[in-house]
């Protein structure tokens, strides 16, 4: 069914979407829900003729990401994803663990126009290594040096590389060392976050929104030396939003105007809630819970806009306009904080 064409003339302009092109992945962190529900876990990369289907609404998108709970590059199809999105005018990104750019992938990353590739980190050096076996960190800089080089020899700017950085509590002995160590590489900026997803319970000492508020006011001062001494260097480092008392609620995945579709089609409002797994709790500070799913529809039943305009998506965005909590959001880490 295709949407009439004044449903796309009055749909929103979206920041982004988030498309999980596949949920195959050759790492093994120690953290991520694919290692931790491997008994249970759905592998899948998302199908190009599915892809395909959201091209009207790419139109409306400033960026697609091209990343979700699995390695991007494992996708037979990732360059002609890329294409697709550039075609429509679309900036493209994507998150990799660096573990199969050759040079050869690297001269075609930097030719397809890809806007953005961030390196996924956890740590410095044999850190980094340790919590997420099958990756290894002097591979990934030598990746952003190879890319940095090729860049230059081909006269571009893009892709900018950027680093997605977990900031473990055990890891917090790392980050006054990370201006040095990631100065001078070519990366445009590093973006903090903490483990919000604890999938097991011997994670919970690792996830710092568990922490206290003394503990809080010490990652505060560390990540204010760190962003101070990065910007002295030319790196731009983006500290996770820290707890802050009466502030309104917000999610940081911008629920209304940006949304996420998994490798199976579905349309969610964010990688956090439709985890591609029949198995599995998450911990916080209470009791354990089921893995929570929350979607609306799939792509390959109904078009992306009807199923963003249906009832049940909209009375659920209407929630978050009301600075209230949808009940599916009601135990997430990366909302309680704000």
């Amino acid at each position: 069914m295709t949407p009439p064409l004044w449903a796309n003339f009055l749909a929103p302009r979206f920041a982004w979407l988030q498309i999980e092109v596949t949920t195959h992945c050759n790492a093994a962190c120690r953290y991520c829900p694919h290692t931790l529900y491997r008994s249970h876990w759905q592998s899948r990369h998302l199908p190009l003729e599915v892809y395909r289907r959201l091209l009207p609404t790419f139109k409306k998108v400033n960026l697609v990401y091209l990343q979700g709970w699995g390695e991007p590059f494992l996708h037979p199809d990732f360059f002609t994803l890329v294409a697709l999105a550039r075609q429509a005018g679309c900036r493209v990104g994507a998150t990799t663990n660096a573990t199969l750019l050759t040079e050869d992938v690297i001269n075609r990353l930097v030719t397809s126009g890809l806007d953005i590739l961030a390196f996924s980190l956890t740590g410095l050096g044999a850190r980094h290594d340790a919590w997420r076996p099958g990756t290894s960190y002097d591979q990934v800089l030598d990746a952003i040096r190879c890319l940095t080089a090729e860049k230059r020899r081909q006269g571009r700017e893009t892709p900018q590389v950027h680093i997605a950085y977990l900031l473990l509590r055990s890891g917090l002995p790392d980050l006054a060392d990370l201006p040095e160590a990631l100065g001078g590489l070519g990366i445009s900026q590093v973006v903090l976050s903490t483990l919000d997803l604890v999938a097991a319970p011997e994670l919970r000492p690792e996830a710092l929104r568990l922490a206290g508020p003394l503990a809080w006011q010490e990652v505060q001062r560390q990540l204010s030396a760190v962003t101070r001494v990065g910007a002295r260097q030319g790196l731009t480092i983006h500290p996770p939003p820290l707890p802050a008392p009466g502030r309104q609620l917000v999610c940081p995945e911008n629920i209304l105007r940006a949304a996420v579709i998994s490798a199976a089609g579905d349309l969610a409002p964010c990688v956090y809630r439709n985890i591609p797994t029949t198995g599995g709790h998450l911990y916080g500070n209470g009791p354990a819970q089921p893995v929570p799913i929350c979607h609306f529809g799939n792509i390959q039943d109904r078009p992306f806009l009807e199923i963003w305009g249906s009832d049940s998506y909209r009375a659920f965005r209407r929630v978050w306009q009301t600075g209230q909590l949808p009940p599916d959001c009601r135990d997430c880490l990366r909302i309680k904080v704000h």
